[in-house]
């Protein structure tokens, strides 16, 4: 289960679901896109999924966007912190 925070049609809302990362092509297996199967939709404290059926396809795809945004920026911070730990280590 992942949970990441989206924003659709203005309103702040956390999504709670099962996340599959794409697998590349192989020569014996296809590979697929990234998925995200919602399970929840909180609005503060209060489960909204119902209310938004017939968004589901767009609040998948927002939930994607923000899951490759923080894999990004762990990305940028983890090289950000081996620089930092390369610099410090050639000052030694």
């Amino acid at each position: 289960m992942k949970t990441v925070t989206i924003v659709h049609n203005g309103v702040t809302l956390r999504v709670t679901g099962d996340y599959s990362p794409a697998e590349s092509q192989t020569w014996t297996d296809p590979g697929c896109d990234a998925s995200f199967d919602v399970y929840k939709l909180m609005d503060r404290d209060v489960d909204v999924a119902h209310l938004h059926e017939d968004d589901m396809d767009e609040i998948e795809q927002l939930a994607l966007q923000a899951i490759a945004e923080d894999d990004d920026y762990e990305r940028e911070r983890a090289a950000d912190m081996r620089h930092e730990e390369q610099r410090l280590g050639a000052l030694a």
